[in-house]
């Protein structure tokens, strides 16, 4: 039988580089979602079903104003991204706020 050669021996090396990104450890890629932007964040969970599932355990946006977004991370803090701008402003603790204010049904 004759041995076929790949015509393009780049490509073979661009299939194994895409099968480790894949492969990563589930650790290491939130590891990699908590360092990126909101923007950058949305882009990599496109990366394959593998990362998309991973991104689910991160930031979750709970509410929008124009272009600002209340998010919520794994750990139930809170802050505002403006995607525009690329501005994040971290929120006070929920518990920081008891006491503080009296809250009254009516």
């Amino acid at each position: 039988m004759e041995k076929k050669l790949n015509p393009n021996p780049h490509e073979r090396v661009r299939q194994d580089v895409s099968n480790s990104w894949l492969e990563l450890p589930q650790d290491l890629v939130n590891s990699v979602f908590e360092r990126l932007s909101f923007a950058d964040f949305q882009r990599a969970k496109s990366v394959c079903s593998s990362w998309h599932s991973a991104s689910r355990q991160q930031s979750v946006c709970k509410a929008t104003y124009g272009s600002w977004h209340l998010m919520q991370d794994p750990c139930y803090n809170l802050y505002i991204v403006n995607l525009f701008f690329h501005e994040s402003i971290n929120l006070p603790p929920m518990e920081s706020q008891l006491g503080m204010t009296k809250i009254e049904r009516t």
